[in-house]
């Protein structure tokens, strides 16, 4: 899932963001905070095996994240739909509707930005359908409060990684993934530059001993699934005059017999030097912990997260001996952190080829599956966390009408250094722009409203 370098990250091993821009990011097993070991990883398959084979786990797609929130019109006592990318930009804030499009989403090259048109579609589609879903708008707490967002994913043909129209008839696709609430934002000078009722979070920072605030852009909001499904009803047959689906859940059923020693037998080489290099069955490399918060420094001097793409496919390529790419000191962390990727894609491929859907396709086929259960823990609401199993995409999920933009591999921001906050973004070094005004935690606009 693509969005233009527009997700922030909090303290790895605490609090990971819900997945896609302004909903944030989802966890892949290794990101839970009681998986410290590669057998956690194993276990964590295993056991989420038994859980898929009850049949509540559902596609993860490749689309384009929007938000999509119920602002007031220019037109008296009438409301309308407007985009909202997450960042303190004020046009953000405010809401892009339909004629702010260009002003949010410059050119590129002299070439119109994709989201100007993609925007147009869900915008009209959404206010064409908006008298007609006023009712589960209330229902949903969002009518009157522009604060909440449906988690939007759309999908026109291709977006990304994958070309839909290769194996679904339906290949334009709207999700409705829930409805989330941004968190009120302050600038440096505690003036709020986005005002919301869900106030930010606050933790000890254990350098400090300061209690700081927690970089968060939004959180879940329970809702009655009833309402989700009357409103996708109610889209629908406005979507499909523009050539879209709409869906909620496109739940994954069993097709095959997984079995883990598949991968874990094959080999996994690596070459430490020109002289040395050793290839075991991937069981018998999985040894110590996982490498979470360590950093690796390659011998050019950058620093990068040890479970990182990058990292992977440095070691995992074998073009060149581990001593010639990383610094001695690095080279064991680099390692473990190429395993924790390499396992976790092949495990992940394994359980995505057993897999299927009733009309999307297998599950191999998509970006991935999502499993949501009180084992991963939930916040405060009450909201259980989920986890992507997400296969080849892991390495594989780059390119589409986005990525002319620069965008990096979604999964490269997996593993991200520590951040207490307190007004720094200490990114790892693989992120592009970490300062931008794009980021949702960017110090965006000038605001008049209020301090805290």
């Amino acid at each position: 899932m693509k969005f233009e370098n527009e997700i922030i990250f909090e303290k790895y091993s605490n609090h990971i963001l819900n997945e896609g821009g302004a909903a944030g990011h989802m966890m892949h097993p290794f990101d839970l905070p009681n998986v410290q070991t590669f057998d956690d990883i194993l276990s964590t398959f295993n056991s989420a095996v038994q859980k898929l084979e009850k049949g509540s786990a559902t596609i993860k797609l490749d689309g384009v994240n929007l938000s999509l929130k119920v602002i007031d019109s220019d037109i008296p006592n009438k409301k309308q739909f407007a985009l909202d990318r997450g960042s303190q930009k004020e046009i953000d804030v405010n809401g892009i509707t339909i004629n702010d499009l260009s002003n949010r989403f410059s050119n590129i090259e002299g070439k119109k930005h994709p989201m100007v048109n993609k925007g147009e579609i869900i915008l009209k589609i959404m206010n064409d359908a908006l008298p007609s879903i006023k009712e589960e708008l209330i229902g949903l707490g969002m009518y009157n409060d522009p604060s909440k967002f449906l988690n939007t994913e759309y999908i026109q043909g291709k977006e990304n990684a994958i070309d839909y129209s290769s194996f679904l008839e339906k290949s334009n696709i709207i999700a409705f993934h829930g409805v989330n609430q941004f968190v009120e934002k302050y600038d440096r000078k505690g003036n709020i530059t986005r005002p919301s009722p869900l106030k930010p979070r606050r933790r000890k920072n254990p350098n400090t001993g300061k209690e700081e605030i927690i970089k968060e852009t939004s959180r879940k909001v329970p809702v009655d699934p009833g309402l989700m499904d009357n409103l996708r009803e109610k889209i629908k047959p406005f979507a499909q005059e523009y050539g879209f689906d709409v869906v909620t859940s496109i739940y994954v059923t069993k097709k095959g017999f997984v079995d883990f020693n598949i991968p874990l037998n094959k080999p996994f080489v690596i070459k430490y030097t020109n002289d040395e290099k050793k290839s075991l069955p991937l069981k018998q490399w999985l040894r110590g912990d996982l490498p979470k918060s360590e950093r690796v420094e390659y011998l050019d001097g950058k620093i990068k997260g040890a479970i990182s793409k990058d990292v992977y496919m440095d070691v995992f390529k074998g073009n060149k001996p581990l001593n010639e790419i990383f610094k001695e000191q690095s080279i064991d962390p680099a390692v473990r952190g190429a395993l924790t990727y390499h396992l976790t894609r092949v495990l992940g491929n394994e359980v995505l080829k057993n897999f299927t859907t009733n009309n999307y396709g297998d599950a191999n086929n998509h970006e991935g599956i999502v499993l949501s259960d009180k084992e991963y823990g939930s916040d405060e609401f009450g909201n259980i966390n989920s986890i992507k199993i997400t296969g080849d995409f892991i390495v594989d999920g780059m390119g589409g009408n986005l990525s002319d933009r620069g965008k990096k591999d979604e999964d490269d921001q997996s593993a991200p250094a520590i951040n207490y906050g307190g007004g720094k973004m200490d990114f790892s070094s693989y992120f592009s722009n970490p300062r931008s005004q794009k980021d949702p935690g960017g110090s965006g606009f000038k605001s008049k409203f209020t301090k805290r």
